[in-house]
């Protein structure tokens, strides 16, 4: 049980790292944007360090592609100008020509639940479904505001939200994990190996 007189952001962010996520605490979300492609640059030199270069029809000359197709214009803009200093192939779009390419994706979480360290996210979109499936690491910035302390307080915006056609609703707890193999833990077997959780003070 979640003691209510911590801040809820404060037992989301601890009940994340226990399901394994990276968590970090940012003072907005333009911060949320830069840890991103700073992670894509990270990755990239990882990549070259280790002599594996991607090339092919949907990436001909990155390394490393970023996918943030639920992203504002603003933030938009904003990954377009970075991504322009950097090797990174940035997409927003027709993500299913990426099925076995995209490295990296940022998404917004509609709503955060402290006790069990979920993101909840709506998908209306096939993109945005996709960027949180196939990705390999999986950014997520969610506002502080926006997290409550267990699902009895999400029940009004989970009502709302299930009332909406069509909608998709995912719960993301940590990366994706399983143990279904001879009882054995392996991470990133049906989604991404990890999950960075930033939240953001709005």
């Amino acid at each position: 049980m979640s003691d209510k007189k911590a801040p809820a952001h404060k037992v989301f962010g601890a009940q994340a790292v226990l399901a394994s996520a990276e968590v970090h605490f940012l003072d907005n979300f333009e911060e949320s944007l830069r840890f991103t492609l700073d992670l894509g640059e990270r990755l990239t030199a990882e990549r070259v360090t280790k002599g594996v270069l991607v090339t092919n029809e949907t990436t001909p000359a990155a390394t490393i592609t970023l996918a943030a197709p639920s992203v504002d214009e603003k933030s938009w803009a904003y990954l377009l100008h970075g991504a322009a200093k950097t090797d990174l192939n940035l997409i927003r779009s027709d993500l299913r020509k990426y099925m076995s390419g995209i490295d990296l994706a940022y998404s917004v979480a509609n709503l955060g639940v402290a006790v069990t360290g979920t993101c909840v996210m709506e998908g209306q979109k096939e993109d945005d479904r996709l960027a949180t499936m196939i990705c390999d690491s999986h950014v997520v910035a969610i506002a502080k505001s926006k997290i409550v302390y267990d699902s009895y307080e999400a029940e009004d915006y989970l009502t709302a939200a299930l009332a909406k056609e069509p909608n998709y609703l995912a719960f993301i707890s940590g990366p994706s994990r399983t143990a279904d193999i001879e009882r054995v833990l392996v991470f990133g077997a049906h989604g991404p190996l990890k999950l960075y959780v930033l939240i953001v003070d709005n």
